[in-house]
């Protein structure tokens, strides 16, 4: 199966399209023969018109709190206007979509599922419902088939420096070399759903493969995980000796947000379950 991958060279799209070949596809970097500037809808049809996929799979966005994020919207929207040209045969197109669409719930242990309200806070949480709504909307218009993923929390090898663990392990460093005497965290009970990015890939892979139309799907561990438990696993995984001090540089607790995902609707669509549990990854990650 020929696919064609968008933001391929971003965290999540580098494992996706990895996953992808490992299960003997023929994933394409939309960048091979130049960048794409997914603003340009010219561009965005030119390539997908050049590569003729059989599957689209946007991993590309703009991961930031600001008004910028409003342009992962036209990215996904000139996706599907490219993928709706006469002359193609694409059976699908998969979007990511975020788990801070969900926004705010009533607690940590609340299993979100897709049909959860939107009640995003963030400028980019916002611009993900919108992005999904309006994904789904023009592609059942075209008559196309698009999917849609709501990613929680993908964390492993590679991720980028505003990682919440890439963070805590620099600081581990700086402990290391006698430069700081303590590790600062906003608070220790704040909780989110940590999924193994090997795992997300692997997922939006059966979802490229099995025959589902318009659906949403969570992409998650299922399960909630401290900031505590993550910087515990760390310290562990690391050997730090002796038992550093951790001070908490919020006073007050941060709202709840979604931090445990139901993945039932994936798991009975394509017999998907975490393989990775968190001592696994962060393994992986420090190693």
């Amino acid at each position: 199966m020929r696919v064609l991958v968008f933001g391929s060279s971003g965290f999540v799209g580098r494992y996706v399209t990895e996953s992808l070949k490992d299960s003997g596809h023929e994933a394409i970097d939309s960048n091979m023969d130049g960048r794409v500037d997914l603003i340009d809808e010219k561009q965005v049809l030119l390539c997908i018109l050049r590569y003729q996929p059989e599957v689209v799979i946007s991993c590309a966005g703009i991961i930031e709190n600001s008004p910028k994020a409003y342009q992962n919207i036209i990215f996904s929207t000139n996706i599907i206007k490219a993928a709706s040209n006469k002359g193609l045969d694409i059976r699908r197109i998969i979007i990511t979509g975020s788990a801070a669409e969900y926004g705010t719930v009533a607690s940590y242990d609340e299993a979100v599922s897709e049909s959860h309200s939107l009640s995003a806070t963030s400028d980019y949480g916002k611009s993900k419902i919108e992005e999904t709504k309006q994904a789904l909307e023009y592609a059942k218009v075209h008559n196309l088939d698009c999917v849609v993923v709501r990613l929680f929390n993908p964390i492993g090898r590679g991720m980028g420096e505003k990682f919440l663990i890439t963070r805590i392990m620099s600081q581990l460093e700086q402990l290391a070399l006698h430069e700081r005497d303590e590790i600062e965290i906003g608070r220790l009970d704040s909780c989110r759903d940590y999924i193994d990015i090997r795992d997300v890939a692997h997922a939006i892979t059966l979802l490229a493969e099995v025959k589902t139309t318009g659906k949403v799907y969570n992409i998650g561990s299922g399960r909630p995980t401290s900031n505590r438990q993550v910087v515990d696993q760390l310290i562990d995984t690391c050997k730090v000796s002796p038992q550093p001090s951790i001070r908490e540089t919020m006073s007050e607790p941060e709202p709840i947000y979604a931090s445990k995902a139901d993945i039932e609707t994936l798991h009975k669509d394509t017999g998907w379950s975490p393989k990775y549990s968190l001592s696994e990854t962060i393994k992986e990650i420090c190693r």
